[in-house]
């Protein structure tokens, strides 16, 4: 069985899937919208495929990376937690260079306001590391993200691996 589900204006890049026990599904990645501007969210889908309309708005979670963000906004990794909630590791452009976040999306699709500010929590990192699309949670719910860091006065990057607090606010 497939079904075929139009998200009105939204281009879906989606990258990870959880399947709830009364058959539901979640989807988070990318939605590229018709003017272009990429946001990270989450669709909500009824075990028949259709849109679950009770999820985030009418089936749909846009998160707003935070003010200053441009109009990059890209998912690295979609994880899904214990408690039924989706976790997207991001990257955006603040205006001055790319940096990292994640939001955290209860089992409804609201965003967790328990988590970082509004529920995303921006975190620096130094202008020469980045993050990679690899990611995992610790059975303690501490996101743990691999990425690379390039040494001052380097050539090859260093391996990195960044952990994050589960619930913490900065």
């Amino acid at each position: 069985q497939v079904a075929v589900q139009s998200i009105g204006g939204y281009q879906p890049l989606l990258f990870r899937l959880a399947v709830e026990a009364d058959g539901t599904i979640r989807a988070g990645g990318s939605l590229q919208s018709a003017q272009g501007d990429e946001r990270v969210g989450a669709l909500g889908f009824l075990a028949d495929g259709a849109l679950d309309t009770g999820y985030g708005n009418n089936g749909l979670s846009l998160v707003d990376l935070g003010p200053g963000t441009g109009s990059y906004d890209f998912p690295l990794a979609v994880l899904h937690d214990s408690d039924g909630a989706l976790l997207l590791l991001a990257e955006t452009d603040d205006g001055d260079g790319t940096i990292y976040a994640v939001a955290r999306l209860l089992p409804n699709g609201q965003p967790d306001s328990g988590f970082g500010t509004e529920g995303v929590r921006i975190f620096p990192l130094p202008t020469n590391a980045w993050l990679t699309a690899s990611a995992d949670l610790q059975a303690d719910g501490k996101l743990v993200a691999l990425g690379a860091l390039t040494p001052p006065g380097g050539t090859f990057p260093d391996l990195m691996v960044a952990r994050l607090q589960p619930t913490s606010t900065s």
